[in-house]
């Protein structure tokens, strides 16, 4: 498995791909962490809301990438050849409910299948948003690009970026999805 920094990227050779988000503590900074993805075209915006996946909407284009999370790890499932060919690329975050910023946090990794992983740094971001990496299409071919970058703000200013149209209770999880179904496994590759 390659070890990627920000910056560097690697080709994706598989059309369903897992990326498996870890982080400890549970609670960085007392605060819950989110990881979604948003479905972008050519001019970084998503074409709809239903491009945003998140806590409440854990799924887009019938399922071509899907969500599952639990304390301090999410999954995203994606199936690369059932992307739309508009989406040129999908960004992969995680945000933070409070003022926390990512420095609490002990670890953060994303694994993609077997073929690469990454360890932002975090040590001393005060940010409460991170772009953690971007799967992007490139000569009808699909790559995982580590990226790191953190935004002041969380997660309503990283969504408004890429288009989308908050209401006001989208950026607090309520009490019912505080503490998600929990992921047994990732699925066989």
């Amino acid at each position: 498995m390659k070890a990627l920094t920000a910056g560097e990227n690697t080709a994706l050779s598989k059309d369903k791909i897992f990326l498996d988000i870890t982080w400890t503590p549970e609670k960085i900074g007392g605060q819950e962490a989110d990881v979604s993805a948003f479905l972008l075209k050519q001019d970084g915006k998503i074409r709809s809301d239903s491009d945003f996946v998140f806590y409440n909407q854990p799924d887009a284009e019938q399922g071509a990438i899907r969500l599952k999370t639990a304390p301090g790890h999410a999954g995203l499932e994606i199936h690369l050849a059932r992307i739309p060919q508009d989406i040129t690329r999908i960004a992969v975050t995680i945000t933070l409910h409070g003022t926390a910023g990512f420095a609490s946090a002990t670890s953060l990794k994303v694994v993609a299948n077997e073929i690469a992983s990454f360890e932002p740094q975090t040590k001393g971001m005060n940010e409460t948003a991170l772009i953690l990496a971007e799967i992007y299409r490139r000569n009808h071919e699909w790559k995982l690009r580590a990226i790191g970058q953190g935004f002041i703000g969380g997660l309503a200013r990283l969504a408004t970026q890429y288009g989308v149209e908050l209401a006001d209770d989208t950026t607090q999880p309520s009490e019912a999805t505080a503490t998600p179904a929990v992921r047994e496994e990732a699925p066989s590759i």
